[in-house]
């Protein structure tokens, strides 16, 4: 009967913060605007994203850029409160380079809304579709 609590416990938690998270990261409200359909054909970029808005993370969100858009997706154990997004291109900005230690991370804003940072290959990666609307030297927008 006690195991049967603590795993009821753990999973109302582990519910509980990823409802929390994906307000406090921003996704929410990119939701409410760009919410998603089926995932389109692109290439994959996974446990790339090292923090959502203000939401330090290690594999939850992952990215396919295609010409529509960034598509995001959350991975299996955090999609109760985040559903897939597709943010066009021109509500995407390059806000800074950003040193972590020994790492160099890229920091884009998201539609005003919030910001992503990720790591230099995942920027690479996106680097293409960015440079197509003319934003690799953009002004800081959205939420610091």
């Amino acid at each position: 009967m006690d195991a049967i609590l603590v795993v009821f416990l753990f999973v109302v938690a582990w519910i509980g913060v990823d409802y929390l998270f994906s307000v406090q990261s921003g996704w929410r409200v990119l939701a409410a605007k760009f919410r998603a359909g089926a995932k389109p054909v692109g290439p994959r970029v996974r446990w790339q994203v090292v923090r959502f808005g203000p939401i330090p993370e290690a594999g939850v969100t992952n990215m396919i850029p295609t010409a529509q858009g960034l598509y995001l997706y959350a991975g299996v154990l955090y999609r109760s409160f985040r559903p897939p997004l597709l943010i066009p291109w021109p509500l995407i900005a390059l806000a800074r380079e950003v040193r972590e230690l020994w790492w160099r991370r890229y920091e884009i804003a998201i539609a005003g809304a919030t910001r992503i940072r990720m790591s230099r290959h995942a920027y690479r990666r996106l680097e293409p579709f960015l440079a197509t609307t003319d934003r690799l030297t953009s002004r800081l927008s959205g939420p610091a």
